[in-house]
C-alpha cells in the first residue's frame, strides 16, 4: 500500500479493497461461487476463462502440474466441483480426472 502511496499523485484520493490477501484458492472460489449464484451466471462458464497456470502451453491450457495448477485443482476437489478449464500435459489435452488424479497422489505425498 505504500508504494501505491508513493507511486500515484492523489493516492489519498483512491481506496482499494484487497479481500484475497488473507484467503486461499478454495477461500476465492467460494467467494466466485456465492457471486455467481447472485449475478446468476454459470460458474463453469466463467472459470474455464481463467487460467492460473505459471506454465501455461502454448495452446493456452493450464498444465496441472505447477504449483499454481496444484493448488487450484486442490480447491476444486474441496469445493467439490470439476475445473471447467482444458488441462494439458507433453502428450496434449487431458480429461479432468487426469488432473485431478496426479493432484490427490501429490496431496496424499506431501502429507506422509
Amino acid at each position: 500500500m505504500e508504494a501505491f502511496k508513493i507511486g500515484n499523485w492523489d493516492a489519498e484520493r483512491v481506496k482499494f479493497y484487497t479481500p484475497y490477501l488473507d484467503i486461499d484458492k478454495f477461500g476465492i472460489l467460494e467467494d466466485g461461487l456465492k457471486a455467481c449464484e447472485t449475478l446468476n451466471i454459470d460458474f463453469d462458464e466463467v472459470y474455464k476463462r481463467t487460467n492460473t497456470s505459471y506454465k501455461p502451453y502454448p495452446s493456452g491450457n493450464s498444465d496441472y502440474k505447477s504449483a499454481s495448477s496444484v493448488e487450484r485443482i486442490e480447491a476444486f476437489i474441496k469445493l467439490g466441483r470439476k475445473d471447467p478449464v482444458q488441462y494439458e500435459d507433453e502428450t496434449g489435452p487431458v480429461e479432468w480426472e487426469v488432473a485431478k488424479s496426479h493432484v490427490e497422489k501429490v496431496l496424499a505425498e506431501h502429507i506422509k
